[in-house]
């Protein structure tokens, strides 16, 4: 008998029940993952999916957990069939630019992020792989539009002011650039590449 001749079957009841076994996995396969198992959560996200197939957010985190596992094209079949149950659905972008990123398929994985922050724009962490890839690109002004971006969002976020600073650096930017790195170490006093950026903006002015 097939899942759906079982929701034809008894609806209400089989569905609700389907249900609460995916979650109940997916939640136990997240445990695993948190704590470093990715075996043991790559079974209960399959275990998950057998109870339900449908739940977008399920298939998005089953490839990260592939990924992990160095399976990337798995992985990224994974983020195809998210993307085919809720193209709209927030994080799936993420996790495939992620993995495209990780193959080097750097114009991809922009396209991938730049999907991600049209549906979430306050993702900072879309926000700065983008912002990355571009700076590895030597985009250093469109690098800053992204950190720009987490910065408006976060304000205390210690990464997004010194990768600023950093993509400033390249545009021989240094009073601006020094002041980025101020803010990082205001947040975070022990970030040591922020206390040599700074040293080198003070050389430079």
């Amino acid at each position: 008998m097939g899942i759906f001749d079982i929701f034809r079957k008894k609806p209400k009841e089989k569905l609700m029940k389907i249900e609460s076994d995916a979650k109940a996995w997916a939640d136990k396969g997240s445990l695993a993952w948190l704590a470093g198992r990715f075996e043991a959560a790559l079974e209960c996200y399959n275990k998950s999916l057998e109870q339900d197939s449908r739940v977008a957010g399920v298939w998005s985190v089953k490839a990260l957990i592939l990924s992990e596992l160095n399976k990337s094209q798995e992985a990224l079949l994974c983020c195809e069939r998210s993307i085919e149950l809720d193209p709209t659905a927030s994080g799936v972008w993420y996790v495939k630019g992620l993995i495209l990123s990780q193959q080097e398929c750097y114009d991809e994985a922009l396209a991938c992020y730049d999907k991600e922050v049209q549906i979430d724009p306050k993702n900072e962490e879309a926000w700065s792989c983008k912002g990355m890839i571009l700076g590895s690109q030597f985009k250093p002004e469109e690098a800053i539009k992204c950190f720009n971006k987490i910065i408006e969002i976060n304000p205390r976020n210690a990464k997004a002011w010194f990768r600023k600073g950093s993509a400033l650096l390249i545009l021989k930017r240094y009073r601006e650039a020094k002041s980025c790195f101020e803010q990082t170490l205001e947040i975070d006093p022990n970030d040591s590449d922020a206390t040599e950026g700074m040293i080198l903006c003070k050389s430079k002015l």
